[in-house]
Parts: structure tokens; sequence; C-alpha cells
């Protein structure tokens, strides 16, 4: 059984509430392929072994050379990589890595292949997550400690653990009182890298969505993010859902003509 978020009409914020996703049959090769940790790992047998399976070649060498020849540039996850016949390929201080992720519905994966050590990893979560997640880290962590064990080298340090989102480097940009055109105020304030909005006396801690875009975990304020603009640097605007408020640096118009039937 895999899990989504429980309410799929508004932004899901980091340790968001989930639920059972629903099951979707795939008939079609496209993608979605349903597989155990031990068919991928088989799979992953035949990547290392250069399209030999143990009851022989289920590629020929032609085949795999083109399956993994690099065609185009195409970064994986911030390295240098190439893309090939739907595997990521790069050569990372002397070794081979055949990479990629997934993600369907309600699951994410991700699959190493340093087919230089004849090494591979694979991993998967039963959820989809906030952000695009997929175990990538798991995976290339994973593939790092089975290369040192095979050398009989000091295993390498866990990798670092992701940023806090609800740590604001530049939580002081946002902070002061934003103002909407029928006069209802918008307060925000900034305790260190924490970003408060004051609701009703109440400090509600925002979490980073993407940058100038931030969750609200509040039920007046989960059906959007709340997002700013800026001017030369400076932020002078609000926005969410169709709420607009702005601060003293605001110097643009504040009526605007449209047509009365947008407001459906």
């Amino acid at each position: 059984m895999g899990y989504g978020p429980l309410k799929i009409d508004r932004p899901f914020p980091p340790h968001g509430q989930l639920a059972e996703a629903p099951w979707v049959d795939v008939t079609e090769a496209a993608g979605s392929i349903a597989a155990t940790a031990t068919d991928m790992s088989n799979y992953l047998r035949v990547l290392l072994n250069h399209g030999v399976g143990p009851k022989g070649r289920v590629l020929s060498d032609k085949a795999f050379e083109l399956f993994t020849r690099p065609v185009i540039k195409s970064p994986f996850r911030g390295e240098d990589a190439s893309y090939a016949y739907g595997l990521w390929v790069s050569d990372k201080d002397g070794h081979t890595l055949l990479r990629h992720t997934g993600g369907m519905v309600a699951f994410s994966s991700a699959m190493y292949a340093d087919t230089t050590d004849g090494l591979a990893a694979f991993a998967s979560v039963n959820a989809s997550l906030y952000g695009g997640y997929r175990p990538v880290a798991v995976t290339r962590y994973a593939l790092a400690l089975l290369s040192a064990a095979a050398k009989d080298k000091e295993l390498p340090a866990l990798p670092p653990s992701p940023p806090a989102t609800d740590k604001i480097a530049n939580a002081a940009d946002y902070a002061g009182t934003f103002t909407a055109t029928d006069g209802a105020k918008l307060v925000l304030t900034s305790e260190g890298d924490k970003l408060l909005l004051q609701q009703e006396g109440s400090p509600i801690i925002l979490e980073q969505a993407a940058p100038d875009l931030f969750f609200v975990k509040h039920p007046d304020w989960d059906l959007f993010l709340l997002g700013f603009s800026r001017t030369q640097g400076k932020v002078v605007e609000a926005f969410h859902g169709a709420r607009w408020w702005t601060n003293e640096r605001y110097t643009g118009p504040k009526a605007f003509q449209y047509r009365s039937r947008w407001d459906a």
C-alpha cells in the first residue's frame, strides 16, 4: 500500500498528514514499473554484468553499449552527468555510474549502479512526499558503504541531514506589516532564523517551500502558499490565493480594472 497527501487540493508541507493512495494499474510498457526490491536487485545485477543475466545474455554487447552510451548532457541532482537510453550515466573518480529515480502516485525510488566496482543499491519509499523527494541520498550512501566495505576501508560518515524548513536564513527580509486594499493587516516578525506570522496574537512559524514561498500550517492559511515579491531586492508585496498586501516600500498602483466575471 502506498501513501500520499491526505488533502490533494493544497500544498503538501514537510511532515504533512498522509493517507492511503489509490492503486493504479498500468498495462503499457510506459514506465511506472511495479517491482519488488528483489526484482530491482536482479535488474541491477544485469546492469552490473553488462547485459548478462543468471541464465545467459539478456542484451548483446552492442545493445548494452548503445543502452548506456551518453547522448546528451543532463545533470543528475546537481552532479555532472549525461542521459543515455533511460539512464543517467557519469564517470566519477574513474567509476562509471548508472543511475535513475522514479516516482508514481504513492512511491518514490532511486537506484545506483557502479559498473566499475560491480556494486549497486536500490531504495524505495511507499509514499509520495513533498518537493519531488527521491531516496537518492540513501542509495548514494549505501553504495559508498558497500564500496568501502569491499575494499576494507574506513566507512564514510553519515550524509548531512536536510536543512530544516523552518530555518529561514533571510527571515528579516519579510518582517513588517503588509496592508490589503480593504485595510486588512498581515503582520510578520522574525526571531533569528525564524519567520512568524501573527495570527490573532498567536505566532505561526512559517516553513520554506521555495525562495519567497512559505507553508503556513494553520487551517486558515494552508490552502495556498504565502508568497512574496521584491523590487530591487526588497520585499514589497505578499500574496495568498486571491489576497494581496503591500508594505511601505511598495510604490505601484493599488487599484486595477478587470472584468467582474474573473472573480469566479
